[in-house]
């Protein structure tokens, strides 16, 4: 599989990244890689690397506390509203 035109890791230098322009490396290197690590939830080996970039292809998950904080929230949401009108209401027909 050929890999696009793009900045990876160094094969020579690990703390590097040196580009590829789609057939064979350059000459041009760039050390000024940022130390960003993963999140703590993201596992490398079960991610693709394409063009340099981890991509997480895992479907988000949706579990039950997901939908009942949402729901919460949106019943709160509700009540304040609720509770705002009718005490403007109360103030404007007083």
């Amino acid at each position: 599989m050929q890999h696009p035109a793009g900045w990876y890791p160094d094969p020579n230098d690990s703390s590097k990244e040196r580009y590829f322009n789609g057939s064979a490396w350059t000459t041009h290197v760039r050390n000024d890689i940022p130390e960003i690590p993963l999140a703590p939830w993201v596992d490398p080996a079960q991610h693709i690397l394409t063009g340099g970039i981890l991509l997480d292809n895992t479907p988000p998950k949706s579990t039950r506390s997901t939908w009942l904080a949402v729901a919460a929230i949106a019943a709160g949401v509700a009540a304040v509203t609720i509770v705002g009108i009718t005490v403007t209401l109360n103030g404007l027909g007083a």
